[in-house]
């Protein structure tokens, strides 16, 4: 099961109560939770758990991801917890997308990528825990990120992989324990 969203979603947890995408038995994984569109521009998601997902592909649009922002522009995503995916490459994909905030987040135990930007401008992540992803932390292909305040910690590729015509910068942060810290390439 996947929920593909068109239009703009404000999706306002509080900490006490978070809005939760889960999988009812845990042995097995659901699809992708996505913000797909420009209807879905300026869309708010704070104080939201997914966990348990995979990824899907929903006519003819492959998700590679538990969680996607696909061709959307204006996001805000804050305090945010994802962990557990499986089957498909990434823990979160971004792609054809534009001016994203993440803040005060955190991201455990992807399958392989934690965080896949890709084809995106003005990607900013701001205070956010990676812990033991098992290929990158966050990988990057023809893409402008910044980071700050960010840890990234037993990855077991990349912290960091700045690829194919990306511009990655990073302030004030923490590697550490990971295979490799951060690798530019192509």
């Amino acid at each position: 099961a996947s929920i593909i969203f068109k239009d703009k979603v404000i999706a306002n947890g509080t900490k006490e109560n978070p809005i939760i995408f889960e999988s009812a038995d845990p042995s097995f994984f659901w699809g992708t939770l996505a913000l797909s569109g420009h209807n879905t521009s300026n869309s708010l998601i704070n104080n939201v758990i997914i966990k348990d997902g995979s990824g899907d592909v929903v006519n003819d649009i492959k998700y590679v991801s538990m969680f996607s922002l696909h061709n959307t522009k204006n996001i805000k995503l804050s305090n945010i917890k994802l962990s557990n995916n499986n089957f498909f490459d990434d823990m979160m994909h971004i792609i054809y997308s534009h001016d994203i905030n993440i803040s005060n987040s955190t991201f455990n135990k992807s399958k392989y990528d934690a965080i896949d930007v890709d084809i995106s401008t003005n990607i900013n992540f701001d205070n956010l825990e990676i812990y033991e992803a098992g290929n990158d932390g966050i990988d990057s292909m023809d893409s402008i990120i910044n980071i700050k305040n960010t840890q990234i910690m037993k990855s077991g590729d990349k912290a960091i992989s700045a690829g194919e015509n990306s511009t990655v910068k990073l302030f004030n942060s923490l590697i550490k324990d990971n295979k490799i810290g951060i690798a530019s390439k192509d």
